[in-house]
């Protein structure tokens, strides 16, 4: 174990975000810190004694970058041999939207979609959040004007209720790293 898988193996017992024998569904988008996230739960998943899947969005938004997103992700669970889950969404509503309207709903969707599998798999989602992310969270609420109350983060675990009653965790095992510990 090296000292990256070192700090997500802390932060995940830190927490208590997994159990044993235990389902993780990795929230893979393709970029550096999902990927990151992947790579270091395969290499903790002996000591966690969980099992690991992915689940991947696309979105549809960015053409043939999109695509090369996808293509990426399933080539690297292809490699690692685990389960991975696609969705592609048309994101994009018909018409002129303001960026932060169009972002809202991926992220919606992403998360309907990642719940969905989540409870079909009966998993925990992992997202790989970082520090960074926290710090911007807490800063754009401030900004907004949220009130004290409205202040809080991004939580480590975060349960979800679900419509049908089942109820759903989503962890973030990078949260006590900054980006720049994440993508070295």
């Amino acid at each position: 174990m090296d000292s990256f898988e070192e700090q997500v193996f802390r932060t995940i017992t830190r927490y208590r975000l997994l159990n044993k024998g235990e389902k993780v569904l990795v929230a893979l988008s393709g970029g550096p810190d999902s990927v990151a996230l992947l790579l270091a739960l395969l290499e903790l998943r002996g000591w966690l004694e969980v099992t690991v899947e992915a689940a991947h969005v696309n979105h549809l938004l960015r053409g043939p970058e999109s695509d090369q997103d996808e293509d990426f992700v399933r080539a690297l669970c292809a490699r690692a041999e685990i389960a991975l889950h696609v969705s592609r969404i048309e994101t994009r509503q018909p018409g002129n939207e303001p960026r932060q309207n169009l972002e809202e709903r991926a992220r919606r969707l992403r998360y309907d979609f990642l719940l969905s599998v989540a409870a079909e798999r009966q998993a925990t989602v992992a997202t790989g959040h970082n520090l960074n992310d926290l710090s911007e969270t807490f800063l754009l609420k401030l900004f907004r004007g949220a009130g004290v109350s409205g202040l809080s983060g991004i939580y480590p675990r975060r349960r979800n209720q679900l419509e049908n009653g089942v109820t759903l965790d989503v962890v973030r095992p990078l949260l006590d790293l900054s980006r720049s510990e994440v993508v070295e």
